[in-house]
């Protein structure tokens, strides 16, 4: 799914457009990563009027391992959000296996107490992004405003 922004951003400095920003919007978020993503899915679903601000909606380019422990994993769980580490390659991780000369042993998380799929979860970064911000554009009461046409 591509993210667009509503019909009525297109023209930023258009008097209607800068109307509605004011009027219906309750709530603005600036940036649209993970956090910013999270907060405005959190707050949709909560039925908040949100517009998030992002210089770019395209899949960032760049390669960074995204290490999600555990317990991120348990509030995506909690956020209805958990679907976003599918599809996207990610991969379990039950622990750590460390080496230092010529010796290793492996940690596990204490999972045993939790929900029966908790586990940290390894993905690229970009994709769990962009998976995020499909799932907040996919909100009724969500947009996005590149800020590359904000007018202050």
């Amino acid at each position: 799914m591509e993210i667009q922004s509503h019909e009525w951003f297109k023209n930023a400095g258009d008097a209607e457009c800068q109307s509605k920003i004011s009027v219906n919007t309750e709530i603005i978020i600036v940036g649209a990563g993970v956090a910013g993503s999270a907060l405005a899915c959190a707050l949709g679903k909560d039925g908040r009027q949100v517009l998030v601000i992002e210089r770019d909606l395209t899949e960032p380019n760049r390669i960074i391992g995204e290490l999600l422990q555990p317990g991120g994993y348990l509030k995506l769980i909690e956020l209805g959000l958990e679907h976003c580490v599918n599809e996207i390659d990610a991969q379990r991780v039950l622990g750590y296996a460390l080496f230092k000369d010529g010796r290793n042993t492996r940690l596990s998380y204490p999972l045993k107490d939790f929900h029966s799929d908790a586990a940290g979860r390894s993905f690229h970064n970009r994709r769990f992004i962009q998976r995020m911000r499909e799932r907040a554009a996919s909100l009724p009461k969500y947009s996005f405003f590149p800020l590359m046409f904000l007018s202050l």
